[in-house]
């Protein structure tokens, strides 16, 4: 290969990806065209639905990519109709000698004669297994490519891939970055309690609002299992739920836990699954208390089974004796029976009355007594 070429393609090799990304193409281009002795060039790139996107020029007008397009527009063609969209399906280079008799040039004709080429190389750039783009090269009058000429531009094509496999890696890592700055101050700021769990429900991030909410500290948390936190019926639920997910059921991202402790709290939890780079899938969770919701959605019920209990019914008197004896603290039934002055198995099945409809809780004290309460 003459010394020239293998000049231009240790420019190429050589250019700083450090550089804006437009600069670094244009760059490509414009040492690649001028190696060969070409009228002008473009690069191509392809986008996430491999739709081609022309992004650099060299010695053509201004508004050379901008007609490119208008004329695609005019004759209801896609930009990959053309050559280019040949040598991106086939990921071989394309050639035309003269593109006033190639018909896959027809929409631009007018415009190729108005810029002055008749000539065009389409060479994919090639990374890996991937076609990131294109990168064409034209010539002023008709020309044959010779073997040099299409291994140069191969080679051009190939480094000017690597330079912007390598552009955008690090464009997309700085975005990354960004992206994880912009999240963890939503995270850690939120008024919401937040936090992120492993796949085996261990807590990998919690926010502030989040420990508190736990009442804990967040470094406390990190690295606890959730079962720590919640009813072992809640976590029954969470492990059911993640069952189905594991299987590819569908189930609500919306999921209701109780906290234990003298007051029982009630946590709506909506939940999306994530997958960060380089990790296995984690859940990110979003939190909000609904104990008073919750509470007063039972009141209206509860209400209804009170009046029903005690007014105008049979045993209805006993039953207000006994809630309003221990409305204040609990007691056992032998307590209840000599404190009321009534029969031990006539408080029992009062007793047993109010607890299955739920207006009297028991709690297990001892080994031998049930101490109720008012709920």
């Amino acid at each position: 290969m003459p010394e020239r070429k293998l000049a231009a393609l240790m420019d190429i090799a050589s250019i700083n990806i450090e550089s804006e990304f437009d600069d670094i193409l244009k760059q490509i281009l414009e040492i690649t065209c001028r190696a060969m002795n070409a009228h002008s060039g473009t690069i191509m790139l392809t986008g996430k639905t491999d739709k081609l996107r022309m992004v650099a020029k060299y010695g053509l007008s201004e508004d050379y990519i901008d007609r490119v397009y208008k004329a695609a527009e005019d004759f209801d063609v896609p930009l990959t109709s053309s050559p280019s969209g040949t040598a991106l399906k086939t990921g071989q280079h394309y050639e035309v000698p003269n593109l006033f008799e190639e018909p896959k040039c027809r929409p631009w004709i007018n415009l190729s004669k108005e810029m002055g080429f008749t000539s065009q190389i389409f060479t994919p750039m090639i990374y890996g297994m991937e076609v990131l783009g294109l990168l064409n090269v034209y010539f002023a009058d008709e020309h044959h490519f010779t073997k040099v000429e299409i291994e140069f531009v191969k080679l051009a094509a190939s480094q000017a891939a690597s330079i912007v496999h390598n552009a955008k890696t690090k464009t997309n890592g700085l975005a990354l970055i960004e992206s994880e700055k912009k999240y963890h101050n939503l995270f850690d700021n939120s008024s919401d309690p937040m936090f992120i769990l492993d796949d085996d429900t261990n807590f990998l991030e919690i926010n502030m609002a989040g420990a508190e909410m736990l009442g804990y500290t967040q470094e406390e948390i990190i690295g606890t299992h959730t079962s720590k936190y919640i009813t072992p019926k809640s976590m029954e639920l969470i492990n059911e739920r993640r069952k189905k997910r594991k299987q590819g059921i569908k189930i609500p991202r919306t999921i209701l836990v109780e906290l234990p402790g003298a007051k029982h709290r009630y946590i709506e939890v909506k939940s999306i699954v994530i997958r960060r780079s380089g990790r296995r899938e984690e859940v990110c969770c979003i939190a909000r208390d609904v104990t008073e919701t919750q509470m007063l959605s039972k009141i209206e019920p509860r209400q209804k089974a009170f009046g029903y209990l005690i007014r105008g019914v049979r045993g209805g008197k006993t039953r207000e004796l006994i809630l309003n004896y221990i409305s204040d603290k609990s007691y056992n039934a032998n307590q209840l029976a000599t404190a009321l002055n009534l029969d031990y198995k006539t408080i029992r099945h009062h007793l047993d009355v109010l607890v299955k409809s739920e207006v009297v809780g028991k709690i297990k004290s001892g080994s031998k007594y049930n101490l109720y309460y008012k709920r």
